[in-house]
């Protein structure tokens, strides 16, 4: 029997997963551990992961290991070549993994990218369009259109950076620190998100007024993108809309509201929350 070894790589935490060649989505074994600061430990604790995932299940024969990263990456090399919040720079990931593993297939790509991929399974799509729309520490999206990943230049996705008419950077405004900050600066606090999204629930106007404008800044963003390539699902994940799928209603709501001409009223509810969850990059790297 043939396995999958996945790993989620984030600036936090990373997450790994083993699964079967014939059924990708169901992650057998799941392990977590915290990132740090030192390339070659890093390398080595996601090694170690891997080899206890193997020992649990008694498995010897890894057909794919399948890596999601952020970041930039040269993905025909293997190399991770810049992330904002990890060591790796000009890093050779596939050649050190091929080390380990010299007879897997050996895949690294983004984390939306996988992620995206995951969400268009988990739907059994094959010849629709998907977007993936992720927004936690920062914001961006990957789209997926007849089964193909539409990577663009090299740099498809990046809608944090989209411009605001006054804060600048979408995601200075709308993802988790820039929220937070927005929040606590108007408010003269010092909050979590999770604090203020725990006053959200219960009522306060002024903090529901602010989140809802960051939200619609967001919409708009979404809006056009739906507009310019008429996907059949928009997903919505991430940390923040994982954890607060209210928010992803609300996101919905105010598309919706954008739609004033009759034609368009068929592109209504197209926005659905993640099915794979915080799972969805190890499900999505699976699946690929």
């Amino acid at each position: 029997m043939s396995y999958i070894l996945s790993a989620d790589i984030g600036g936090t935490k990373i997450a790994t997963a083993l699964s079967h060649v014939r059924s990708p989505q169901q992650l057998l074994y799941r392990d977590e551990f915290l990132s740090i600061q030192q390339g070659d430990e890093l390398f080595n604790r996601l090694i170690h992961s891997f080899q206890r995932l193997s020992q649990q299940a008694a498995i010897e024969e890894i057909d794919t290991v399948s890596i999601a990263i952020p970041g930039i990456i040269d993905r025909e090399q293997g190399v991770v070549q810049y992330q904002a919040n990890l060591p790796w720079r000009n890093f050779p990931l596939k050649q050190k993994l091929e080390e380990y593993f010299p007879f897997a297939r050996i895949d690294i790509d983004g984390d939306v990218v996988t992620a995206a991929f995951g969400e268009y399974k988990a739907r059994q799509f094959s010849k629709q369009t998907l977007i993936y729309v992720t927004l936690s520490t920062g914001i961006s999206c990957a789209t997926i259109s007849n089964g193909q990943i539409i990577r663009g230049a090299g740099m498809s996705g990046e809608i944090g950076f989209s411009m605001t008419e006054q804060h600048g950077f979408l995601e200075h405004l709308a993802a988790g620190p820039g929220l937070t900050q927005m929040l606590n600066q108007h408010l003269e606090k010092s909050h979590t998100l999770k604090e203020w999204m725990t006053v959200y629930y219960e009522g306060d106007e002024q903090v529901q007024q602010l989140i809802h404008y960051a939200l619609k800044q967001f919409a708009k963003t979404v809006h056009t993108l739906m507009m310019a390539l008429d996907p059949h699902v928009v997903v919505l994940g991430g940390g923040v809309f994982n954890n607060h799928p209210l928010l992803v209603e609300k996101v919905n709501e105010f598309v919706d509201s954008y739609y004033t001409l009759p034609i368009f009223e068929g592109k209504k509810r197209r926005i659905e929350p993640s099915l794979n969850k915080e799972n969805a990059g190890l499900i999505g790297a699976a699946y690929k």
